[in-house]
């Protein structure tokens, strides 16, 4: 069965060459050490990616556009706490990506609690 053709998360309309990783996979690599099945499966979970195209996710690392917080999945939010924790996961991503947006914010809040 097929899904279909994915688009770019960051809108400009063209079909997905890439799944981005929300939380990159150098901090995925930090996290997990020397666990290689734990390594493989953070980097695997299709919670912590995103579709995008080559020229958006270039612009992205390049940061002459980052990637806006606001097209991120909910499940990307909830991956990034998983592996990096509530305060960590907020910092992380407020530094990786643009804008503002509520789900962001409540990590804090959640880490408050």
């Amino acid at each position: 069965m097929s899904l279909g053709v994915l688009y770019c998360v960051a809108g400009c309309g063209k079909p997905a060459d890439v799944r981005h990783h929300v939380v990159y996979q150098q901090e995925l690599r930090r996290v997990a050490g020397r666990d290689k099945a734990r390594r493989d499966a953070l980097r695997g979970d299709p919670r912590g990616m995103v579709p995008m195209c080559n020229s958006c996710h270039e612009r992205h690392h390049s940061r002459s556009k980052p990637l806006p917080l606001s097209v991120l999945p909910d499940c990307a939010f909830v991956f990034a706490v998983e592996v990096l924790g509530s305060d960590r996961a907020f910092n992380y991503l407020g530094r990786v990506c643009s804008g503002s947006d509520a789900r962001l914010d409540a990590l804090l809040s959640e880490e408050a609690a």
